[in-house]
């Protein structure tokens, strides 16, 4: 009779030992989880990884970090359990059927389908609970209760449970028949005669379509139920009846990696597809039964189970599996060796023969130190001599001690080389059984690795010197020559060097530097490229193997991080790619390197690699299916707000407002991978107050203080021992502001600080109108005692008399420069005045207003031009002349002033030309210089007639740049040049009629000369005239 029912999941945490291969093991105690040991039924995990357990007191829950027990009311007895992807979990009793469902605080509040379901069918049992597409299916022997939209259905049918094969879902009926579950209904199947012939035990998904069945006999089927099979059960061969011939086995798994668990109480046995046992665990070594009840493959390609007291997790995931002390080895493995069917270990305590695939068997004492396989024949060196091992038999041939490692000769198969601790030996078959020895001479070192290269020379390494590279004479009597390789020959070190010969002739040596390859042209070791780019700088290989495809399995170390096995493996293009994940799970942190570190490497075939670790010997399936890449889960599981709990399964719903009191943030998170949960490390951070993810540590907590007002996102992630980084888990919220950074607080804010200033300014204010009236006396007082003393000084001084005398005509000067510019500014404004009043009054019309304006705008320019010349005679007369110099391009105002000036020029039909191309620079006040230009070219204009000519240009000279504008205009008299130079105001009418400014020359000779330059004229009546002035070019 098929006893189909859900399976055992849960987290474990140190390894378990069992006595065969063992794969990697971890367990749960009862003293951990505190609830009754002898009763799980049941466990598996919801869609996060958060692990359920259906006890005799509830329904464990564990997150990875705390256990909680969910009862149901008078803590019913649970047979059955399962959650769905929403969260629920569903729970069959005795006497109850409900699920437990979170409320809005994250709180699991029971909820009882007790009242919905007719009375005939309470206190059933039910022995089996399947959530199918979010269906939930009870199952009863005599009926099946479906749950679907908040809705009870229930089906009176005979039947034996659920199948789930594939993404399909079967009814198994009483009669062995199979109905699947389409269109919310089950549909019969075809009738399967063939299962009449067999009474089935088990049943369980195999491959697509097809089933494996364990029979009451022990015997495994594999059953085709596709549409039309012609033979639908079919045996499936396996090793289970050759050694266990008594154990009555009661379930099957198949595992993604194709592996089949097979399951008694008394032991799990587990094989591959070929029916080939490869290891197995028995009760002994867990030290109770096991509940075939609870067994349970989990979502990360493990198995679980139950004990009497204790949850347990089969790594079976993983391709490594082991041997130690529990299958009979002991003592420190230091050589493995293999003949076409045994397999051998050699130790500090003898040589193991594997008997079976459970156990080995010792068949020689004292230290083995090396295996040597020739002729189809497998000798050990051992410390009392060598021996030839023919299965459970180790026959002593050679005599002497010790032997550390043997070596064969090539094309010579009657003799073999023997290392001791003085030197090398040869060994020649004298007669059968027995070897007889011969000291050669010439070399009396320690030696524990030999071999013969293609070329004829023996290497030999040494745990402290280096290389040895030895040529034997022809009688093989004396070593005839000797040379050593060290780190004057190519080595990174003297230490830990290790001499091995590839399948292609290559002599390469492992060091602490990765691998080093001999150049035979250069008689020296060089860094082999290929490998060190695949494991990077400094990492050390102690031992090496190669298979058959070019891959190279090693065991090394990274000095202050990690001693591991690993394979380099080779690529198309010759290069090699290092894989270590496999192998995470092994690595042991360390400090410095050790020294001549044993770690012996067989690879004994394609799915057989063999490699001696301490206490144990270490079994890697390179083409076992793996899942390193699958992606794991992390979640928040608390979160405090100072002394406040949050839920995050509000998160949904709602961005939590968090007060301002409450601004230091406490997060719990866990991740759901359980193998090693351990090593599995965190990184988080705080988005919206920091930058960068924290550094990875094993903490499964964050927290932050004094966080600022503002919107936040909380991120965490998880990285497993294999590298596997989760996707973050989020919690969002909000720090809300305190109420000095509110809104209206920033009102408030502006307003006192506006009275603030206020209050500032008045008393200020008030201060310097005290101190003004202070001073304003004390002014008066003062100039009334100097009024006297200047009488007096007039008095006595003359030469304060003369200059009085000649600030006095300045002022005259002044006085008869304003009337002039009274008078001229007076005429064109009063002008302008009268011909728009004539416009307004309409006593002109609008031909002869159009005939005025060109007199009007001429009247203007001339009103600017003297404006603009005031303004700046006034300012430097008021202002004291300040002269602001920086260093310019002087043709960068010329270039200016004659694009300004090139209009006017053009419609008084003047040639105007700037004859400057190239920059110069001038140190003098910009401003004033520009001035001085526009001055001197508006001149020229104004004095030059139609057709004529108007040139600027600029050439330095020592110390100095002399810039000058000429013209072919009407010319000056020699008296009016003086009158120009001598500073007094001089003006005339242009050649268009223009009025002079009368200012502009003169302001532009104090300019020149304030700026320490010098004013030339040279002009000839009737031919035109050049003004010049020099400016400094420096300081």
């Amino acid at each position: 009779m098929i006893r189909l029912q859900s399976f055992l999941y849960f987290l474990l945490t140190t390894c378990l030992i069992a006595k065969a291969q063992q794969p990697f093991v971890q367990y749960h105690t009862s003293e951990v989880y505190k609830a009754a040991s002898l009763h799980n039924h049941y466990i598996k995990p919801d869609l996060q990884g958060t692990l359920y357990i259906a006890n005799n007191e509830g329904v464990m829950r564990y997150d990875g970090a705390e256990w909680n027990m969910l009862t149901v009311p008078n803590k019913d007895y649970i047979e059955s359990m399962a959650p769905d992807s929403h969260g629920n979990i569903y729970v069959g009793c005795e006497s109850e059927l409900g699920f437990f469902k979170k409320d809005s605080t994250g709180t699991f509040r029971y909820h009882s389908f007790k009242l919905q379901i007719p009375e005939r069918y309470r206190n059933k049992s039910i022995r089996l609970i399947m959530v199918y597409k979010d269906i939930v299916f009870f199952h009863n022997p005599e009926f099946v209760i479906r749950y679907e939209d908040e809705k009870l259905d229930i089906i009176d049918i005979d039947n034996w449970g659920f199948l789930k094969i594939q993404e399909e879902f079967y009814l198994i009926k009483e009669d062995g028949s199979m109905m699947l579950y389409r269109n919310k209904k089950f549909e019969q199947q075809e009738s399967f005669e063939e299962l009449k012939n067999i009474q089935v035990q088990w049943m369980t998904d195999y491959e697509a379509n097809s089933v494996l069945i364990l029979d009451t006999l022990q015997q495994l089927w594999t059953f085709d139920i596709s549409p039309g099979a012609k033979q639908r059960l079919k045996a499936f061969p396996n090793e289970l009846l050759s050694y266990y011939k008594t154990t009555y086995f009661e379930q099957v798994r198949t595992l993604d990696n194709g592996i089949l668990a097979i399951a008694s109480p008394d032991e799990i046995v587990f094989m591959n597809k070929k029916g080939k046992i490869m290891y197995t665990i028995n009760a002994e070594s867990i030290g109770s039964y096991v509940k075939t009840s609870t067994f349970f493959k989990d979502p990360q390609h493990n198995l679980w189970l139950s004990s009497e007291d204790a949850l347990i997790q089969i790594i079976a995931s993983s391709p490594l599996t082991y041997f130690d002390k529990q299958n009979g080895l002991k003592g420190v493995v230091l050589a493995l060796g293999k003949t076409d069917s045994n397999l051998y270990v050699g130790t500090g305590q003898g040589v193991f023969y594997k008997e079976n695939p459970t156990t080995f068997t010792p068949i020689l004492g004292k230290v083995t130190y090396n295996f040597l396989n020739t002729q189809g024949k497998l000798y050990a060196a051992n410390f009392n001599g060598v021996y030839e091992i023919k299965g459970k038999k180790a026959i002593q041939v050679v005599d002497h001690r010790p032997v550390y490692v043997l070596c064969e000769i090539n094309n010579n198969p009657d003799q073999v080389l023997m290392g001791t601790d003085s030197g090398i030996w040869l060994l020649k078959k004298e007669k059968v059984g027995r070897w007889k020895k011969q000291r050669i001479a010439g070399f009396d070192e320690n030696i524990h690795s030999l071999f013969h290269d293609k070329q004829g020379y023996f290497w030999v390494s040494h745990e402290q010197r280096g290389v040895y590279r030895l040529r034997l004479d022809k009688e093989m009597s004396e070593v005839s020559s000797v040379s050593l390789y060290d780190t004057h020959h190519g080595l990174p070190s003297h230490l830990n060097n290790r001499i091995y010969q590839l399948l292609n002739g290559s002599v390469i040596a492992t060091t602490t530097d990765g691998i080093y390859r001999y150049n035979t042209v250069k008689d020296r070791f060089e860094p082999d490229k290929k490998t060190q780019d695949a494991l990077g700088k400094n990492f050390c290989i102690y031992s090496i193997a190669e298979n058959s495809e070019g891959d190279l399995y090693f065991w090394g170390a990274q000095p202050q991080q990690y001693e591991t096995a690993g394979v380099l493996k080779k690529q198309n293009d010759g290069t090699y790619k290092a894989i270590y994940t496999p192998f995470n799970k092994i690595a042991i942190s360390i400090g410095d390197l050790g020294i001549d570190v044993n770690a012996p490497i067989l690879i004994a075939g394609p799915e057989d690699v063999l490699i001696g670790n301490k206490l144990r010997v270490l079994h890697y399936n390179p083409i076992q299916k793996t899942f390193y890449n699958d992606s794991i889960h992390t979640f928040i599981r608390h979160i405090w707000a100072r002394d406040s709990i949050l839920y995050p399964d509000q998160q949904k719903h709602t961005r939590p407002q968090i007060p301002y009191s409450n601004n230091s943030m406490k997060f719990d998170f866990m991740c759901s991978f359980y193998e090693d949960a351990e090593k599995t490390e965190y990184q988080h951070k705080l988005s919206g107050f920091e930058n960068r993810w924290s550094a990875w540590t094993k903490s499964k907590e964050a927290t932050y203080t004094n966080i600022p007002g503002g919107d936040y996102t909380f991120l965490v992630r998880a990285k497993n021992e294999y590298g596997v980084i989760s996707k973050p888990a989020a919690y969002i919220f909000s720090i809300q502001f305190p109420w000095y950074q509110k809104w209206w607080a920033y009102i408030l804010y502006f307003l006192f600080l506006t009275a603030c200033v206020w209050m500032i300014t008045f008393y200020y204010t008030r201060q310097i109108q005290l101190q003004k009236t202070f001073l304003k006396k004390k002014v008066n007082e003062k100039t009334a005692d100097l009024q006297i003393k200047n009488q007096e000084i007039l008095n006595k001084n003359e030469e304060i008399s003369m200059q009085a005398e000649t600030l006095e005509k300045l002022n005259l000067t002044k006085d008869k420069i304003f009337s002039i510019i009274s008078h001229d500014l007076r005429g064109p404004v009063h002008q302008v005045q009268e011909i728009l009043l004539l416009l307004e009054s309409n006593l002109i019309t609008e031909q002869e207003f159009k005939r005025l304006v060109p007199d009007l705008k001429e009247s203007i320019r001339y009103t600017v031009g003297l404006t603009d010349n005031l303004l700046q005679w006034a300012r430097g007369q008021m202002e004291g002349m300040q002269v602001r110099p920086s260093v310019f391009d002087i043709h960068e105002i010329i270039d200016e002033n004659f694009r300004l000036f090139k209009p006017l020029a053009t419609r008084k039909e003047i040639t105007l030309t700037n004859i400057l191309e190239t920059s110069i620079p001038v140190f003098a006040d910009k401003d004033m210089i520009k001035l001085v230009i526009r001055n001197l070219i508006n001149n020229a204009i104004k004095f030059t007639g139609k057709h004529g000519e108007v040139t600027i240009g600029a050439e330095p000279c020592e110390k100095s740049v002399l810039a000058y504008v000429t013209d072919t205009g009407m010319g000056i008299a020699k008296n009016d040049i003086l009158k120009i130079l001598g500073k007094e105001g001089f003006t005339t009418f242009g050649t268009s009629g223009e009025k002079g400014v009368g200012l502009g020359l003169k302001l532009c000779q104090e300019f020149i000369e304030i700026n320490s330059g010098s004013l030339y004229i040279e002009s000839e009546l009737g031919k035109g005239s050049k003004f010049s002035f020099t400016i400094p070019t420096r300081r």
